[in-house]
């Protein structure tokens, strides 16, 4: 091997003879090996250890537990390899270890002949993270810059991963939020210019008349919001509205861009004081501070597992890099608060807009709710609110879901938007 340090591999297996047979192999080809013998202490050797690529057996304490594991590693971790070898996985249990993110599946009787793939595998896939991360840590960088242009040359590195053909759809999806994220006031120019060429091309009041009655219909609370989220509410429903009834008008950009505007004017006049408050309170430091593990510079393993366990089954996705983030710009930012748009204020909500507890190094740690909003009575509105935040965010990214067809995608990046102004609509 050619790498400066060896590669640390995690073998995951319940059974120790054969963690300790291919262990010995691994020693033998000059890599670095560490053991779990299920996805739990896996989990704690990830953070304590910290290996290159993980390889996991499919079935331990139960039948899925591989694909569990590889679950919430991807959740935690969308860049660390994960290979899955198993002595009994069928083709449909290879195929989801795939589309959840496994980067090789191999059967434990077919091993042997592929052991010089998987090395292969190993190398290129450990090589592939090294590049994401770095290109990660760029995009972060530049977002903690304040004031950028977008002609200047730390924007342009970030915008050219967007035409990288080889660049990670996560790191591409990074991207794309932080180039969108400092061009608001050109889509607000180019939301202006679709409506003179659509008002230009097509007079028919009525148009905008009906647009604005569904939306008044689809969007109860439309009259309680503030004057900028509805007018860029009906400029969206009136472009969404030419654009399902003409087929050669293309609005998709600016429609995305005006729905997502109107929930982030409603994001800063119900939430931007509140922000502000959290970021600049010397108490609340002492929590940001314990959600984080100071020697490492991660975020800790007890508030890492209770955001996990608050957003299972619940429609919030997200990573724990995209909350070490927000937990970063809280500390550093001097008492100020910069989003990475509204996945980072549903990272927010899910983190502190609740009352819950988490245990760290034995003392228990109770955040009760410091953002301090009010309106939301239950957890579950909470997370709902958190998880539309967060899904509109990814409804506007072209690289979260690329297979999915244009129209598909503004239908659903319309409704998540309602879903989300009707739950701010709760919040005082």
């Amino acid at each position: 091997m050619t790498t400066d340090q060896p590669i640390k591999i995690l073998i995951v297996d319940d059974n120790a003879q054969y963690r300790e047979a291919f262990k010995r192999t691994l020693l033998l080809e000059d890599y670095e090996v560490c053991e779990a013998a299920d996805a739990d202490e896996a989990i704690a050797v990830i953070e304590s250890q910290s290996p290159d690529v993980v390889v996991t057996d499919l079935q331990m304490r139960t039948d899925r537990e591989g694909l569990e594991l590889i679950e919430t590693i991807k959740a935690s971790d969308p860049f660390l390899p994960v290979i899955m070898i198993s002595a009994v996985g069928s083709f449909e249990e290879g195929a989801l270890a795939t589309k959840m993110g496994a980067v090789h599946v191999i059967h434990k009787s077919r091993i042997e002949d592929e052991m010089e793939s998987f090395f292969d595998t190993i190398r290129q896939s450990h090589e592939s993270c090294r590049k994401s991360r770095s290109q990660l840590a760029m995009i972060a960088r530049a977002r903690q810059q304040r004031d950028l242009k977008e002609d200047d040359d730390r924007v342009e590195a970030v915008r050219a991963l967007l035409d990288d053909p080889d660049a990670d759809p996560h790191v591409q999806g990074e991207a794309y939020d932080f180039i969108t994220s400092i061009s608001e006031v050109e889509m607000l120019r180019r939301s202006e210019l679709d409506m003179q060429h659509a008002s230009e091309s097509d007079r028919d009041q009525e148009t905008y008349a009906a647009a604005l009655a569904e939306l008044k219909d689809n969007l109860a609370g439309y009259d309680g919001l503030g004057d900028d989220s509805r007018q860029a509410l009906a400029t969206a429903e009136y472009l969404y509205e030419l654009q399902e009834n003409r087929e050669l008008l293309d609005f998709s950009r600016t429609v995305a861009f005006s729905y997502c505007f109107a929930v982030e004017c409603e994001v800063r006049i119900r939430l931007k004081g509140k922000i502000t408050r959290l970021a600049s309170n010397r108490i609340n430091q002492r929590i940001f501070e314990a959600c984080m593990d100071k020697k490492t510079r991660r975020v800790d393993m007890g508030f890492q597992q209770n955001l996990m366990l608050a957003a299972r089954n619940r429609g919030v996705h997200f990573t724990i890099d995209n909350v070490k983030a927000v937990l970063m710009s809280l500390m550093g930012g001097k008492g100020r608060f910069r989003a990475n748009g509204l996945k980072d204020i549903g990272i927010l909500l899910l983190c502190f807009a609740r009352e819950y507890s988490f245990s760290k190094w034995g003392q228990t740690i109770k955040v009760k709710n410091p953002l301090n909003v009010k309106g939301l009575q239950y957890e579950e509105e909470v997370l709902a609110l958190a998880g539309s935040l967060i899904d509109l965010q990814y409804a506007r990214n072209p690289y979260i879901h690329p297979d999915v067809k244009k129209k598909e995608q503004l239908a659903k990046l319309r409704q998540t938007a309602f879903d989300c102004l009707r739950e701010l609509g709760k919040v005082v």
